[in-house]
């Protein structure tokens, strides 16, 4: 009784087999496709966003601190923020008031 458990055939369903499962393949309605399309670009367009935000931002800090007026060292331990007249401390930004 045990070995006819072994080599009984496993039943098939059709869903499990390839051959008839093609006619049950779900087909996208025209406007699924457009909402999937319309997502994609506006998920595109963030990205390359967020891209050109983070290039800009590290590009302009390069030219900051390339200059001679501050370093990096001095922008992090100054203790005074007067833009005006050229001190750029972060420290005072940083801690609470």
């Amino acid at each position: 009784m045990q070995a006819d458990m072994i080599h009984s055939p496993v039943p098939t369903t059709p869903l499990a087999n390839p051959s008839t499962a093609a006619p049950f393949k779900k087909q996208m309605r025209p406007g699924e496709a457009l909402i999937q399309g319309f997502l994609f670009i506006c998920g595109t367009i963030s990205i390359l966003t967020t891209i050109g935000i983070v290039y800009v931002l590290g590009r302009e800090s390069f030219l900051f601190f390339a200059t001679d007026e501050v370093s990096l060292v001095e922008f992090f331990t100054t203790t005074t923020w007067q833009p005006a007249i050229g001190q750029f401390g972060i420290w005072p930004c940083s801690t609470p008031p």
